[in-house]
């Protein structure tokens, strides 16, 4: 069945489906290995720890079951996103459809984790908090800046034929009023919390008891990136999830990269807003100046002496009268 759904799809799906896919599948080995240790009792040494937890507060067998039920879940409902062409109807309501979706959806994960006892937060000065918090979101806008001045993102766009923009982002570009109130309380608070507690609490945190930190920073991060369903952005947010995962490990509390999430998707709905403003603005300021200058131009032609011989040396003077 997946074969012939593809056929006729463009690159970007194919490429896209497929990252999608193996990340998948990665994580899953890793969460059923983790399981299957957890269920034979295997001591772990401390760099297996959860972030923040002691070796048996968290995960237990459950945890393992809900990542696991949750990625079999997921997997289907965002590839859907790639094979579905949405509605009218549907990308006017996306805002108040992603606050709705996350709400059911991570439901179970949410309860869970703040049904945990409070983890060991490690302490951290106020310049090591700044710097965490504005570090992950600068070095992301560099890698996203390289990509675009590189010409690689152009070059996969006509390869694959990748739209240039996610969905959110054209959803956020199109909307006004309510629908924009709703886009912004979606992106910058209910999906870096719900994301958050998913990938780097759940995922993160039950791989790391599998495989250790780094692998389960590359495996989570990687399905992160993934799970966007942005064949352009795979590679910047697989980065900028590894970031989130080294903050977490930092702080040994979810709360600095849902912080540092909440901040880079805010400065991003921002600049979706203002940008277009700003190059409106910019356009009517040349038309404006085109307009003036042409209107002195016509001036200048039907009066030459108002203008200065000095300054406008297009202006012919006649040549006096021969005797």
């Amino acid at each position: 069945m997946m074969p012939e759904m593809l056929a006729n799809k463009p690159p970007y799906v194919i490429i896209t489906t497929f990252c999608l896919i193996a990340s998948v599948l990665i994580c899953l080995v890793g969460l059923v290995k983790a399981f299957t240790s957890k269920l034979r009792g295997h001591e772990l040494s401390p760099s297996y720890y959860p972030s923040g937890y002691r070796d048996g507060a968290f995960p237990r067998n459950g945890d393992y079951i809900i990542c696991i039920v949750m990625l079999c879940f997921m997997t289907p409902l965002y590839l859907s996103g790639l094979f579905l062409e949405p509605t009218e109807d549907q990308t006017n309501s996306f805002g108040l459809s992603i606050i709705f979706l996350n709400t059911i959806i991570y439901l179970p994960v949410l309860l869970r984790f703040f049904a945990l006892p409070a983890p060991r937060r490690a302490h951290m000065d106020w310049l090591s908090i700044l710097g965490w918090l504005t570090l992950p979101i600068i070095g992301l806008n560099i890698i996203n800046i390289n990509i675009e001045y590189s010409g690689l993102n152009q070059y996969l766009i006509e390869l694959t034929q990748s739209p240039a923009l996610q969905e959110i982002v054209e959803a956020a570009k199109k909307a006004t009023g309510e629908e924009l109130v709703y886009m912004i309380i979606a992106s910058v608070v209910i999906a870096p919390i719900c994301e958050e507690i998913l990938f780097r609490g759940f995922i993160y945190n039950c791989l790391k008891r599998a495989c250790g930190m780094w692998p389960a920073i590359l495996a989570s991060s990687l399905l992160f990136g993934a799970i966007h369903t942005s064949l352009l952005q795979i590679l910047p947010l697989s980065i900028f999830a590894i970031l989130l995962c080294l903050a977490y490990e930092r702080a040994q509390s979810i709360w600095l990269p849902i912080a540092i999430h909440a901040i880079f998707n805010g400065i991003s709905v921002i600049a979706i807003i203002c940008l277009p403003m700003i190059q409106q603005y910019v356009e009517d300021e040349k038309t404006e100046q085109k307009t003036e200058v042409q209107a002195e131009g016509k001036a200048i032609k039907e009066h030459p002496s108002i203008a200065p011989v000095v300054e406008i040396s297009y202006v012919k003077i006649p040549k006096p009268a021969q005797a």
